[in-house]
């Protein structure tokens, strides 16, 4: 998740890629980049060469489009991407379990919790425009009618655990005609305390976090990407965390445990 390779550092990329693709495909193992979704500047400087490298490129296809994450944006970002050359089974489709506003980011399940059980079937509640199951279905079915390698979504923890998640939408519409999918237990195992995942949510973050599925105290330490520690303090997992002081920008969450130390991405 390079984001973004630019003109100066493509050929970095690249040159990452392939040794990448080299030492994990000797082990057999999968190699993927999440990539910018519309093919703008950031998109060109991801060379046809990695298309090679890759085993599937996962496309971001959020963070655009006017309503946010349209289903025409999703058209837009995958023949982009087709048009360069990525095979289709190499292209799995980003889709958001988030939405925007014109200042602010919301998860799909604070959306459900903050304006009605009818949320799940629109795209547009209180001027938060997102992906309700009708679109996420759309989406999934797309996918499928154009070959594509599958669905990637941003992200697990801001969905439901109910007949209202997205998760179970997609694999309802990717199993419609037969389909067989690998991602049915993540839905129901979401509440399942021994596959609790740790995450930060919501994330993206405005002005308050919190860090689900720790089973201790934790030490935690926010830096930029610099290294530069922002902030740092114990934590429990029951308290909202305040990043109001911390620019906009991309943060390293590192959390540690007993276990040892868990690395986050927080995006602000």
């Amino acid at each position: 998740d390079w984001e973004y390779p630019t003109a100066s550092t493509a050929w970095s990329f690249d040159l990452l890629m392939d040794d990448l693709a080299v030492a994990l495909h000797a082990q057999g193992k999968y190699l993927t980049a999440a990539v910018v979704g519309a093919g703008d500047y950031y998109g060109q400087h991801v060379h046809n060469a990695v298309f090679e490298d890759v085993d599937f490129l996962n496309i971001m296809a959020y963070d655009g489009g006017s309503p946010h994450s349209s289903y025409g944006f999703a058209q837009e970002c995958t023949n982009y991407w087709l048009n360069r050359g990525l095979p289709s089974k190499k292209l799995v489709l980003g889709v958001p379990f988030y939405g925007r506003s014109s200042n602010d980011y919301v998860s799909y399940r604070d959306l459900l919790r903050d304006y009605g059980n009818n949320v799940q079937n629109l795209d547009v509640v209180n001027g938060i425009e997102y992906n309700g199951i009708p679109t996420i279905k759309a989406k999934t079915q797309y996918a499928k009618d154009n070959n594509l390698g599958g669905i990637m979504i941003w992200e697990i923890s801001q969905d439901v655990n109910d007949s209202r998640s997205l998760l179970s939408a997609i694999v309802e519409q990717m199993q419609s005609n037969g389909i067989t999918t690998r991602t049915t237990q993540v839905s129901t195992s979401l509440v399942d305390e021994k596959q609790q995942v740790v995450a930060v949510v919501p994330n993206p973050g405005v002005n308050q976090i919190r860090i689900v599925g720790l089973n201790e105290t934790a030490h935690v330490n926010i830096t930029d990407l610099a290294g530069n520690t922002v902030k740092s303090f114990s934590y429990d997992g029951t308290s909202v965390i305040d990043i109001s002081s911390l620019s906009k920008g991309l943060f390293i969450v590192n959390i540690n445990t007993s276990k040892g130390v868990k690395t986050l991405k927080l995006v602000k």
